[in-house]
């Protein structure tokens, strides 16, 4: 089964994994708080400290060389260390009109993607298919450190950030902000990837790839005799 999902376009490693794109369709689209004008970036990735500490460089490099930005991020992404590390960072930088700690609000999680220019997994290896697709339903292109979601999910239509220094990854967020051509071609690619995991697709998908299978193939003859 997993040969046959490797020649269907999965990588092996992880079992296609359905994301509805209709999860958000209850969700009000009026403007929010989040709707400032502002380079916004919605991280994705669980955070542990060292994560976090990593990530307010990120932002502090980005701002010494693109500008203004916004930074929304889950509580419910980061362990108590990494959150509390955010608060103070975020105090003690001046940060907290620059870094947004949203709730496990669905609208308020709306919202900031919404608003974002681009999704950002610069922590911990991503939990699931559908935390790396949700952002391409936004048609938000995805920068992240490399892990086996992301490569699955993310290296067709994102960037994998190899070197992990905060001034270097700062640089990438910028050229992918403020480059509309490149970001109009990962946007586009993305469209194509997120149908990939779209409900019926998965299904068929799984439904080819176990037909193509002897054992699958000579259960279905035996079933069709008997």
């Amino acid at each position: 089964v997993l040969q046959a999902l490797i020649e269907r376009g999965h990588s092996g490693r992880l079992l296609p994994m359905p994301v509805d794109p209709g999860a958000w369709m209850a969700v009000r689209r009026t403007a929010t708080r989040f709707d400032d004008g502002r380079t916004a970036l919605m991280s994705i990735a669980p955070m542990a400290q060292l994560d976090v500490e990593r990530l307010i460089e990120t932002i502090v490099s980005y701002i010494g060389i693109a500008g203004s930005v916004r930074l929304f991020i889950r509580a419910a992404d980061c362990d108590e260390s990494a959150l509390e590390t955010l608060r103070r960072e975020c105090r003690e930088l001046d940060l907290l009109d620059v870094v947004e700690i949203l709730g496990d609000g669905e609208e308020e999680h709306f919202g900031a993607l919404r608003a974002a220019r681009l999704a950002v997994a610069l922590g911990q290896a991503l939990r699931d298919v559908r935390t790396a697709v949700d952002p391409l339903w936004f048609d938000l292109p995805v920068i992240g450190f490399d892990d086996p979601i992301v490569r699955e999910a993310i290296e067709p239509c994102g960037l994998v950030v190899e070197n992990r220094s905060p001034l270097d990854v700062a640089a990438v967020i910028k050229a992918v902000a403020k480059d509309d051509a490149l970001r109009r071609v990962m946007i586009a690619e993305g469209r194509r990837v997120r149908m990939r995991y779209a409900p019926e697709t998965v299904a068929g998908t799984l439904l080819e790839a176990f037909d193509s299978t002897d054992v699958w193939a000579a259960r279905n003859r035996t079933l069709r005799l008997g």
